[in-house]
């Protein structure tokens, strides 16, 4: 399975909001396999995705999750049994089982009973002895290169392992409040990389990265970035890695007591050091 790039993904938006048309014009316009041209996604496009058969999923806000194979938009919502019509995340796991997390609670769905009009099409994941009252926890939903899932909400990381939900701990000190604007002991999954590295973002205690090649290691696998390796601050927004293996971060400027906690930014790592760029034309000085 694969995720499609930004770019990509802004240009699938762009072309299946705005109108679907043909750059092949009035030859389109006699198949059979036409589009229709006035059918639009959504009014806000929270997720895409395409699956392993190359098939794109779109979260909505209000329209639930639409389906595209390149021939026909379809879509699922609350009356086909999905478990919220606002779908922030969509995730594929090894048994190619599709993931919707909605501002609802998580749902499963088999894709090959599309059409099937049973009520056993989704399993609805709901509050539980191993995961807390969820309501608008469900944060997002990440398959790892085994296509094992990891779930990031307000209450923790969960990772889905023998048809349960399992927390997974990363080791924060959460000794007090960083800033007005963050929550203490708040941490997301917001990247796995090429070489199946886990980063972790945080609020107020920088990035963490799991490798669990180094499990047995004095620190269980775990290494920590923070503001004392040179980023920008210890509030992490969004993670990513490019085509040559650096990973960027975005880091906030939180304040506390009218105090600014570092200077916010853009940062990459190459593995050994890292680079930041405080001051660039185009980036916003949040």
């Amino acid at each position: 399975m694969q995720m499609i790039s930004n770019s990509i993904k802004l240009a699938i938006v762009f072309l299946l909001t705005v109108s679907m048309y043909s750059c092949k014009g009035q030859d389109l316009i006699n198949q059979e396999t036409e589009i229709n041209t006035s059918k639009q996604v959504g009014t806000n496009i929270l997720e895409i995705f395409e699956d392993s058969h190359g098939i794109l999923w779109f979260g909505t806000t209000g329209n639930g999750v639409a389906r595209y194979d390149g021939r026909e938009l379809t879509y699922l919502s609350e009356e086909d049994g999905l478990c919220g019509n606002t779908v922030a995340d969509i995730a594929e796991d090894n048994n190619g089982e599709m993931w919707f997390g909605t501002h609802s609670n998580m749902c499963l769905y088999n894709p090959n009973t599309l059409g099937n009009t049973s009520e056993n099409l989704f399993s609805v994941f709901e509050s539980g002895d191993t995961i807390p009252k969820l309501g608008y926890g469900w944060k997002n939903v990440i398959t790892d290169k085994d296509g094992n899932i990891w779930v990031n909400t307000h209450h923790g990381i969960f990772q889905y392992v023998n048809n349960d939900f399992n927390e997974f701990k990363v080791p924060l000190k959460v000794t007090n409040k960083p800033s007005y604007c963050s929550t203490p002991g708040l941490v997301s999954l917001e990247l796995i990389d090429c070489l199946g590295r886990k980063w972790f973002k945080t609020d107020g205690e920088g990035a963490f990265i799991y490798n669990e090649k180094l499990i047995d290691d004095k620190n269980g696998g775990f290494m920590q970035l923070t503001m004392d390796d040179g980023l920008l601050s210890n509030n992490i927004m969004s993670i990513a890695e490019d085509k040559n293996g650096n990973i960027w971060f975005a880091c906030s400027v939180p304040t506390f007591d009218d105090r600014k906690i570092g200077v916010g930014g853009v940062c990459r790592y190459d593995g050994k050091s890292i680079t930041t760029f405080k001051v660039t034309k185009g980036l916003y000085d949040a």
